[in-house]
C-alpha cells in the first residue's frame, strides 16, 4: 500500500528512509517548520555459526564460525546453542572481537 506525503517529492532516487511527522492531531500548536529525524536504520543482521560457548564470571563467551559484525553495545540475539541458557537477546560487552561475542 502506497503512502502519500505532501511535504517530500516523488521523484527522489537517493536511497534513505524519509519520515513526515503531521502534528495536526497531536494536540499541539502547529508550527509548519520542517525539522531533520537523524537515526539508524535496524535491519536483519545474517546468522553466523557459533562454533563454542562458554560461562565463566556472568558473561558467556561465544566463538563465531565468522566475522560476526557486532560492535561493543550492541544488541545480539542467540539462539539453538545447547545448553538452552546461552540462547536469549544479549548485549555485548567489552572484549568482543571480530569472531568472539562477550554478552550479559
Amino acid at each position: 500500500m502506497p503512502i502519500s506525503f505532501s511535504q517530500i517529492p516523488t521523484d527522489i532516487k537517493i536511497p534513505l528512509y524519509y519520515v513526515e511527522v503531521d502534528p495536526s492531531m497531536a494536540g499541539l500548536p502547529v508550527l509548519g517548520l520542517p525539522a531533520l529525524i537523524v537515526g539508524t536504520m535496524l535491519g536483519t543482521a545474517a546468522s553466523v555459526g557459533i562454533t563454542t560457548a562458554t560461562w565463566a564470571a556472568g558473561q558467556a563467551t561465544y566463538t563465531t564460525a565468522a566475522p560476526h559484525g557486532f560492535a561493543v553495545g550492541a544488541s545480539v540475539t542467540v539462539s539453538g546453542v545447547s545448553p538452552a541458557g546461552f540462547n536469549g537477546t544479549f548485549t555485548t560487552l567489552t572484549g568482543t572481537t571480530a569472531s568472539t561475542l562477550i554478552v550479559a
